[in-house]
């Protein structure tokens, strides 16, 4: 029995237990035909940049916030701060030193490289 391209994706969807309903075959057959687009398509390079900044700024965007959140909710459910203890001001101390120098180079440089 030969299989051409449409058979094979279409056994790759129908199936119960589809090979497509795993995230990891997901994301590598997204890199697949990403290299193939690539490869045959540079020119499409040209178009895409738009796209792939825009979606590189909506993940930086989202990023902070989730990583904000994540850290006040884990410290809120503990409850006390006798059962926070070391490991909630461990995380505290971790995520002011990471995020303070960015804020304040950005709150301090902004105005600065406006002015000019």
């Amino acid at each position: 029995m030969k299989l051409d391209c449409i058979d094979f994706l279409l056994i790759l969807v129908r199936g119960k237990k589809s090979i497509l309903s795993n995230l990891t075959s997901q994301v590598l057959l997204a890199i697949v035909a990403v290299i193939l687009v690539g490869h045959f398509f540079p020119s499409f390079a040209n178009s895409a940049k738009l796209i792939s900044e825009i979606f590189i700024n909506l993940i930086r965007m989202v990023v902070a916030p989730i990583i904000f959140h994540t850290m006040v909710l884990g410290n809120a459910g503990v409850g006390s701060l006798k059962r926070l203890g070391c490991v909630g001001g461990k995380a505290h101390l971790i995520f002011r030193n990471c995020n303070d120098p960015g804020i304040g180079h950005w709150v301090g440089c902004g105005p600065c490289s406006a002015a000019r």
